[in-house]
């Protein structure tokens, strides 16, 4: 019984760690995101350029 909860509890901490890994990766994606977004906002230019050049 205690090797079967050994064994469980391993799967749990790997499951965590996995779940904890893709939460960071999620989060950095994000955060590039909305830098780009951000820059983007503050941009300056003729419209149609700036389209152009982003297209």
């Amino acid at each position: 019984a205690l090797m079967q909860e050994a064994l469980e509890w391993r799967q749990v901490a790997e499951t965590n760690g996995n779940l904890m890994r893709r939460y960071e990766e999620s989060r950095a994606d994000l955060e590039k995101a909305l830098r780009v977004g951000q820059a983007c906002l503050k941009e300056r230019g003729d419209p149609d350029e700036l389209f152009r050049k982003h297209n």
